[in-house]
């Protein structure tokens, strides 16, 4: 290519959020001679609003690029997106709280709402909701009751009853998510934080016992402290997705603008340490240090400076290839990745067979398979779920 992909990436974060002089962005986009791989890299990335705010502020006309527009009309949408759901979360939370079902509002619209102080910069999504997991029957009871839709892709489920369907979807094995879609609004339910072939162990009951009434919209709502804010950021951006899209850089340096000199880092760290997120944490400093020049606490500092990191060009590569990881060979990147930014201890073979036992039996939520066996035939099922995913990701 003829122009450097990341350093247009970069610049763009750093004049549309981070309000940077805009002279290097003009150069880098000078050079720009593949206006449809820039356009593919800020998808990946989700930073339309940040990209419409920084072509804002350089006054680049957009009769003539058929991209910044789309960029500008995506923040248009965005933002009453963002309006639309706001006024719904409320109304959601509330409903909750009267039928005392302990819930917490989880990552996009928190953090909107949290730490990017009314700035419509952030790219989203569905709402995603936490709920505790003593109370998840009864709040996906609520929303089912609601109309809220659960998709099951599963073909031999969706005959049962609700009461059947919330049984099967509790059981599954490692699942801890379900979508749900009403009107066009799309929640995403978790009663864990990841995925139960990964090996970290936060505390996150720990964020409903430490939750606070915040004003939210009008509403005096509980809503997650600083801390637990901190840990969904680095357990989904970090620990899941291995800070491959600069959109996990932006929310990382939002939190810390807000944030930053609030908290105890030296607990932190040592939180991290015992929550098996250190270098995934560390990571995510290091970036900002290191691209985006952001300054850091004294003691985060001195951590990465004694800290070894391994293999970090791999993501930094990601970042142009850009792909998402739902087909086989971008999968393989991501599984490469994942393994080599695992804390001191991490055992491949205990990861594999977590994988092993999550896919060794059929739950409504997967896509279906080949043929599903009997739960009892735990390793056909496995082999079955392996071909399936070869069949519709290579074809």
């Amino acid at each position: 290519m003829s122009f450097n992909c990341q350093s247009v990436l970069l610049e763009l974060v750093k004049v549309g959020f981070l309000e940077n002089d805009s002279e290097k962005l003009k150069k880098e986009l000078d050079k720009v001679a593949d206006w449809k791989e820039l356009d593919r890299l800020i998808m990946f990335h989700a930073i339309r609003p940040v990209a419409a705010e920084a072509f804002r502020k350089l006054g680049f006309s957009t009769l003539d690029n058929k991209y910044i527009q789309s960029y500008l009309e995506y923040s248009q949408i965005q933002t009453f997106q963002n309006l639309r759901y706001s006024n719904f979360i409320k109304g959601l939370l509330i409903k909750f709280e009267k039928e005392k079902i302990r819930v917490l509002l989880y990552k996009g619209n928190l953090f909107i709402f949290e730490f990017f102080q009314n700035r419509q910069l952030r790219e989203g999504g569905d709402i995603d909701l936490l709920f505790h997991p003593d109370d998840i029957s009864k709040g996906l009871t609520l929303l089912l009751d609601e109309g809220f839709k659960c998709d099951i892709y599963n073909p031999i489920f969706r005959n049962l009853t609700k009461n059947e369907l919330l049984e099967k979807i509790l059981m599954s094995e490692g699942k801890y998510e379900v979508p749900l879609e009403k009107d066009r609004i799309h929640l995403d339910i978790h009663w864990e934080l990841n995925s139960g072939f990964l090996p970290y162990s936060v505390n996150y009951l720990s964020f409903f016992n430490y939750s606070q009434k915040k004003d939210f919209y009008g509403a005096n709502l509980n809503l997650p402290d600083a801390e637990a804010i901190f840990w969904m950021l680095i357990l989904h951006h970090g620990g899941k997705e291995f800070w491959v899209k600069y959109k996990h850089f932006v929310d990382l340096i939002a939190f810390m603008n807000t944030y930053g000199e609030i908290l105890d880092w030296s607990k932190i760290l040592e939180s991290a340490k015992a929550f098996k997120l250190y270098n995934i944490t560390l990571l995510g400093f290091y970036f900002l240090k290191k691209h985006f020049s952001f300054s850091l606490p004294q003691i985060i500092e001195d951590a990465i400076a004694m800290h070894k990191f391994n293999n970090i060009e791999k993501i930094e590569k990601y970042w142009t290839f850009a792909k998402p990881w739902n087909t086989l060979f971008p999968r393989l990147k991501y599984e490469q990745i994942l393994v080599a930014q695992q804390d001191e201890g991490f055992s491949k073979l205990k990861y594999f067979k977590n994988i092993y036992k999550e896919y060794s039996k059929p739950n409504p939520l997967e896509q279906g398979r080949v043929i599903s066996f009997p739960n009892r035939f735990t390793f056909l099922n496995f082999c079955s779920k392996v071909l399936t995913y070869l069949f519709k990701k290579l074809f």
